[in-house]
């Protein structure tokens, strides 16, 4: 999965998940890439 698709799936995450708890390991999981990795994400 490129950083484009992570990235798409981690806004669907939080789009249906606005009035919950949301969790950075909650969102990277859900968009199939480590936590470290999604903090980490520069676009540069």
């Amino acid at each position: 999965m490129d950083w484009i698709q992570s990235i798409s799936r981690a806004i669907e995450y939080i789009e249906n998940n606005l009035t919950n708890d949301i969790k950075i390991e909650d969102i990277a999981s859900y968009s199939l890439i480590s936590s470290f990795y999604f903090q980490k994400f520069n676009p540069r």
